[in-house]
């Protein structure tokens, strides 16, 4: 059925997506050139990464874990007998290592020496508890 396009009462028909042609921007500025279709990219010193704006920071410092590990281990390695420094160096060591393997952040070797010096102190306490157990005490007069 065809109407007559200056007939007021004809029903309204969209046009055909052939006949609509390229969609209207109303927010797009009029009398301007189109923005160019790219930017050329920052500027990169020469050996740089490439520009990555979502790429996740490096924290900056040392991990406050692997210091703390490394502390209470050096305690701990200087007390052979209280073991509260040596545990928490354990245990801080380990945090602190996965997380620095994990953020990238520094202090991986503090948190690996606060390990190995946490373990030291544990062992050395253990076999100086078990050589004063063994041994036979001299002191004692009949």
């Amino acid at each position: 059925m065809t109407y007559d396009p200056n007939d007021p009462h004809r029903p309204f028909e969209y046009p055909s997506l052939e006949q609509s042609g390229r969609p209207v921007d109303p927010h797009a500025a009029r009398g301007y050139p189109p923005p160019p279709s790219g930017f050329p990219p920052p500027y990169q010193p020469y050996g740089s990464p490439p520009y990555d704006p979502y790429r996740q920071v490096r924290p900056q410092g040392t991990n406050g874990q692997a210091i703390g590990a490394l502390v209470s281990g050096i305690v701990g390695l200087l007390l052979c007998f209280c073991f509260i420094p040596s545990i928490v160096a354990v245990v801080l060591g380990i945090l602190a290592m996965n997380e620095t393997k994990r953020t990238g952040q520094d202090g991986h070797g503090m948190a690996l020496a606060g390990l190995i010096l946490g373990g030291l102190a544990i062992a050395l306490g253990i076999v100086f508890m078990i050589i004063g157990a063994v041994t036979p005490d001299t002191t004692q007069k009949y």
